[in-house]
């Protein structure tokens, strides 16, 4: 925004070199006109004034110097929670201990162990086989009870379950009658589920205990019991086959505006391209199923299915990596030869809406062992690039201008407004300049319509702009127009473009480039009347 007074300022310096005296009333100075130029608006609209880039866009400039808007955004994505969590694994063991009846205070030991079978929240429960578990972070809870009369110690191993090469083993002071109830660390042990006869999902428990026995202390009931569970256990990694299930990500969209303050036109632009970028760091193979992928056209709802050769046509499936920390990235690009991206691109603003299924181990387990680990994930991407290459017709910009034109009505005898367009963009067209008040309401405008005085730049053979194109138009206001410009606190740029030759049949290919601008600058010359008495 540019604003712009008018200033006038008048000094007038009289002086006497003779030694007459006069009266004030014998000096008299006729009212003079004289005429004044000052500009009013100097501003420049760039290719970023002119086409839209948001957070999900940015602007590109191909090896070729042409400008182009590319979109891109995760569409999908899915990590190990989305697959598989470790269930709370409730485990519960009662040791009985009859009254041994010996005749004297001992230290008894009883021993005692429990397989227990693993579980898992995940779709296909059924089937899942983990060989081994890796703990990122959670803990695991006990609650150990002695209904002895005796003094106990409680010793729980998990043979199984090894951290820096010691297997997890905690114990228990009781008192007769005593619970005691506490929490473990178990980050960064590793179980190892293979070791029971399923051979996959099974956690061995060793319990001992160290009894005071004395038979002169009054037996009380004859049990020991003992609780565990996990809680908020996170996976570091994991292997074996985690079954057939599946994902499925809700709708989402995506809006492609190509145009920023631009109303109304038609563009047609040639050469877009998609890339879908798929990246799968879990290691067991992935099936996409593309239920829905469709443009909305925003300015009559007209819809139409999107068509990516051997993604949107049937199932496919995704590849796997064989190692633990590696991905596979499968890049694929569309163009008009494998896809109908040019028709959902062009002819107004587009909503991209999308929904996709993921199953994994989609043909049953795979030769080699599953595996996943906290950082897995698969992530499908999209990056739409739209290269400014082609033809526009109707094409109408508009963009508004503050201005102040600090003068009195009264004392202009004449305006005249200068209108210089620079115009480096391959495209005619007509302009107008509305006026509007504080309220942004129309007041006036400076041609009585839209008047053909924008010319193209000079194009080459290519679609280039080699050199800009200047024209100049002179606007002679009197009157009421004279007081709706001094008295409009903006102005509005209308311009309505057409590449040369762009509308059909012709659809004359022209290119966008990053240094394209159109110059707008007004000045005004006013005559105005300068009474001195007033001064």
């Amino acid at each position: 925004m540019k604003k712009i007074a008018l200033l006038l300022a008048v000094f007038v310096a009289v002086q006497f070199v003779s030694c007459k005296k006069y009266q004030l009333d014998d000096v008299r100075v006729n009212p003079w006109t004289p005429e004044l130029a000052a500009p009013l608006i100097n501003s420049t609209f760039g290719v970023e004034d002119i086409f839209d880039h948001t957070d999900s866009s940015r602007l590109q400039i191909d090896e070729n110097g042409v400008l182009g808007i590319v979109y891109s955004g995760t569409i999908f994505s899915f990590a190990v929670d989305d697959i598989i969590k470790v269930g709370g694994n409730d485990m519960n063991i009662v040791f009985p201990y009859p009254n041994p009846g010996y005749p004297t205070p001992v230290s008894d030991t009883i021993s005692g162990s429990q397989v227990f079978v693993m579980q898992f929240d995940v779709e296909d429960a059924d089937n899942i086989q983990v060989h081994e578990l890796a703990i990122l972070d959670g803990f695991m809870n006990f609650t150990v009870t002695s209904e002895l009369a005796f003094n106990t110690q409680i010793k729980i191993t998990i043979p199984h379950a090894n951290k820096d090469g010691q297997p997890f083993q905690e114990e228990f002071d009781l008192l007769p009658g005593e619970t005691k109830v506490d929490s473990f660390d178990m980050s960064g042990y590793l179980y190892d589920l293979t070791q029971e006869d399923l051979g996959f999902n099974q956690i061995l428990y060793e319990f001992q205990a160290v009894i005071a026995y004395d038979p002169n202390v009054p037996a009380g009931t004859d049990f020991i019991s003992i609780a565990a569970s996990f809680n908020n256990i996170g996976i570091d990694y994991m292997t074996g086959y985690f079954g057939l299930n599946t994902v499925v990500l809700g709708v989402d969209t995506i809006e492609i505006d190509l145009f920023d303050n631009t109303l109304s036109g038609q563009f047609q632009f040639v050469d877009p391209n998609l890339k879908f970028k798929t990246t799968n760091s879990f290691g067991f193979p992935i099936l996409i199923d593309v239920i829905e992928f469709k443009s909305v056209n925003l300015d009559n709802q007209t819809e139409t299915d999107i068509y990516l050769e051997g993604i949107t046509d049937a199932p496919f499936i995704i590849d796997y990596p064989s190692v633990i920390g590696d991905s596979v990235v499968v890049l694929s690009e569309f163009t008009n030869q494998n896809s109908n991206i040019e028709e959902i691109l062009n002819d107004g603003t587009k909503k991209i809406i999308w929904g996709l299924n993921a199953v994994s181990n989609p043909n049953g387990p795979p030769p080699d062992l599953n595996f996943l680990s906290h950082e897995s994930q698969l992530v499908i991407q999209t990056e739409i690039t739209v290269p400014l290459k082609g033809y526009t017709w109707d094409w109408v910009f508009t963009d508004t201008l503050e201005i102040d034109v600090d003068e009195n009505p009264e004392e202009l005898l004449e305006l005249t407004l200068r209108l210089i367009l620079d115009n480096g963009f391959p495209a005619d067209g007509v302009v107008q300049v509305y006026m509007t008040d504080s309220l942004f309401q129309l007041t006036d405008s400076l041609f009585s319509e839209p008047t053909q005085i924008l010319t193209s730049g000079l194009i080459d053979e290519d679609g280039n702009v080699i050199q800009s194109t200047k024209t100049i138009t002179d606007i002679f206001l009197e009157g009421e127009s004279i007081t709706n410009l001094t008295e409009a606190s903006h102005l509005i740029f209308f311009a309505g473009m057409e590449s040369t030759n762009g509308s059909p049949p012709d659809n004359q290919v022209i290119q966008i480039h990053e240094d394209y601008t159109l110059g707008f600058i007004l000045s005004l010359k006013a005559k105005i009347l300068v009474d001195p008495d007033n001064l």
